[in-house]
């Protein structure tokens, strides 16, 4: 009777296993995301500019990661789908890359080498992976530094190939270290890396003397990266706040320091995967999405661990070696050292590393230690339990499970967001179908969690900008809340507001400004300060926002944007009560009573509502004015109903109803429901 044969897998089926996992990880909702953050502001700059506008639009900061982006936009042009894609395909590719320098830093102990890998492409403290025009790049010139590491390792071990290779390496090096500084830690792991390396590698002589031939090369082109980006770039975005405090008080600096250091490390390190533990809520989420994210984490960890039990690298077995405790012991100390020295630009300059948006971006150059440090304990694992085939391979599958949960759950707030984008944007077209260039939007902070005022005003300028004009950016959308003092000088009249965006600047005045409320589920709306005076849902710095706002910059007869908007957002919404609520108060600036009472009649035949009491006024005041007051006084009963708060507006637009009905039956069903509302 034959036994039966178990599977085996090698080397060559380590990256589809990276690409199952990636795919799983970050693939499942690609369809149905678009742009977010600061994606939007490289789109439009791509939209306007073309490629080669990103030398310049990057020159103040860096200089260098224009050149890449020439190229890639280049390529893949606007489309938000190729982007994600390529994004992932990056991702997948740094990890191969990783796996590459780990298999060779570590020749008698493969199996360490790809749990690193494994969790470093889908590591759950980082979930801007959807941000995917600013991290293909990332993780591209990460990949790259990667390559420089694994290139000065076959250099050490291929002798007559040492020139070509050392050039390589010290190219890859460069182009990664100039282009940004994110991978600037990695240049901590060259070092171990080399000593490593030319200890197994035949020789003669001092290997004191061979390392530091080896290494000065690497070492003197890291030393001119850093006097550039300090002496010469300096600070642009960014200052060095913790040098600043070590200057007043040292003791208090260092104490705090030592504080955040262990804060963050026990976020990256644990508290990252607490949070993974916590599943997706039915309510918010919905079934299907909560079954989706389950189905995932359960194959993703189906997948890893039963490759992981079958994986035969293909040693000689003379080769390979258990690790033993004192080398994993080593590996977790290489990981705490990759821990601080990654951490160290966050801590200089004092930006909050944490585990949500944006901030967990602060996370990312910390990964790769935390990954081997959790490498290291596994491997610690396996020492201990040495006969247990399936300890580590069911330990890992259950994080990399969880880690792959994780980043599919965030998966859908990207959805959410890219939804709730789409929604504002065609409501707003649908209010303004043309704004006059020059006009700032001042809005209350927008729900959204992937985007800012600075991220939105692109799209903006796409929708109703047909380029970039010379004078300037023509558009801009500002949250009051936050740009107060920074931006804009004050909320008065007549005060210039002029806003840097990279390659332009928009120039603008207080005054030619409109006041925007977004609060889903409710419509968006435009106020004015005749019909939205007392409205219980504006936010106080948007209220002091709409006596500077003016509806006449607002073209009520200009051309709709329709293309724009499907090219950027895809389909129309449906129409529901917001698609006619947003004509009716168009019609209502236009002074057309008699198409907002049919836009009215038309929007109730479908059986939807207001989501907000106030959105009922338009068409209250419509009726009333067409002579059917009847209704608008239920109506007016209903919005109260709804919403108590709401009753200073609806003494209001009665308020502007009353003088002109005529004397009659009308006019004394007006007048006793202004008695019963209680106004003044």
């Amino acid at each position: 009777m034959r036994r039966l044969r178990l599977p085996a897998f090698g080397d060559r089926s380590v990256p589809i296993l990276l690409i199952v996992l990636g795919v799983l990880a970050y693939g499942l909702l690609l369809p149905s995301l678009g742009f977010f953050w600061d994606d939007w502001p490289n789109a439009w700059f791509l939209h306007v500019l073309g490629p080669g506008g990103f030398p310049s639009a990057f020159a103040s900061d860096r200089p260098v990661i224009g050149y890449f982006y020439l190229l890639t936009t280049s390529w893949l042009g606007e489309n938000p789908l190729a982007w994600q894609v390529f994004a992932i395909a990056c991702r997948v590719v740094s990890a191969m890359a990783l796996w590459w320098v780990l298999r060779m830093a570590w020749p008698r102990h493969p199996k360490p080498a790809l749990w690193v890998a494994m969790l470093f492409l889908v590591y759950p403290s980082f979930k801007q992976q959807h941000i995917a025009i600013i991290y293909s790049h990332f993780f591209l010139l990460l990949a790259i530094h990667l390559a420089s590491l694994a290139l000065m390792l076959l250099a050490v071990a291929h002798p007559r190939r040492r020139i070509p290779l050392t050039i390589a390496a010290l190219l890859t090096q460069a182009l990664s270290l100039f282009a940004h500084e994110y991978s600037i830690s990695l240049e901590v792991l060259r070092p171990i890396l080399l000593w490593a390396a030319l200890a197994r590698a035949p020789h003669s002589g001092s290997q004191g003397l061979r390392f530091a031939r080896w290494w000065t090369p690497c070492l003197g082109l890291t030393v001119l990266y850093l006097y550039w980006r300090v002496a010469i770039l300096g600070f642009p975005t960014y200052q060095p706040g913790l040098l600043a405090a070590l200057a007043i008080d040292p003791g208090n600096a260092l104490a705090a320091l030592f504080s955040t250091i262990a804060q963050d490390l026990a976020e990256v390190l644990a508290l990252t995967w607490r949070d993974a533990l916590i599943p997706p809520d039915p309510a918010v989420f919905g079934p299907r999405a909560t079954l989706l994210v389950a189905a995932a984490g359960l194959g993703a960890l189906i997948a890893s661990a039963g490759f992981l039990r079958f994986y035969h690298p293909g040693l000689r077995i003379e080769a390979s070696a258990p690790a033993g405790p004192r080398w994993s012991v080593r590996v977790v100390a290489l990981g705490l050292v990759m821990l601080i020295a990654a951490g160290s630009t966050a801590w200089i300059t004092k930006l909050p590393i944490g585990l949500t948006f944006p901030w967990d971006r602060l996370t990312l150059p910390l990964m790769l230690g935390a990954c081997l440090v959790i490498g290291g304990l596994l491997s610690l694992l396996l020492s201990l339990l040495p006969r247990s085939t399936w300890a580590v391979p069911a330990a890992l599958g259950l994080l990399l499970g969880l880690a792959v949960a994780s980043q599919v759950q965030a998966g859908f707030t990207y959805r959410r967001d890219w939804e709730l984008q789409r929604d504002f944007f065609w409501q707003l077209a649908w209010r303004a179908p043309a704004l006059r260039p020059g006009t700032v939007l001042f809005t209350n902070d927008i729900p959204l969690t992937y985007e800012s005022d600075n991220s939105l005003t692109a799209p903006l300028n796409w929708i109703y900008a047909d380029d970039l004009p010379q004078a300037g950016m023509s558009y801009l959308l500002y949250y009051v809340s936050l740009r107060q003092g920074l931006g804009l000088p004050a909320l008065e009249p007549d005060l210039p507001i002029e806003q840097w965006y990279r390659p332009t600047t928009f120039s603008g005045n207080t005054s030619q400004s409109l006041a925007v409320l977004s609060k889903p589920p409710g419509c968006l709306q435009i106020l004015d300060e005749v019909y939205h005076d007392s409205m219980p849902t504006i936010p106080p710095d948007l209220s002091r926002a709409v006596t500077l706002a003016n509806l006449d910059w607002i073209e009520p007869q200009g051309l709709f944007p329709e293309a724009k908007l499907l090219d950027l957002f895809g389909p129309e919404p449906a129409h529901d009560w917001c698609y006619f609520f947003e004509r009716a108060d168009l019609a209502r600036q236009r002074g057309d009573w008699v198409e907002v009472a049919a836009i009215g009649a038309e929007a109730l035949r479908t059986g939807d509502e207001p989501n907000d009491a106030s959105e009922w006024l338009p068409f209250i005041e419509a009726s009333a004015r067409t002579g059917d007051v009847g209704r608008a006084v239920e109506w007016s009963n209903g919005s109260l109903l709804q919403n108590p708060a709401v009753r200073p507006m609806l003494c209001r637009t009665w308020g502007r109803i009353l003088p002109d009905l005529a004397a009659g039956p009308d006019q004394e069903r007006a007048g006793a429901l202004v008695i019963e509302l209680g106004c003044d």
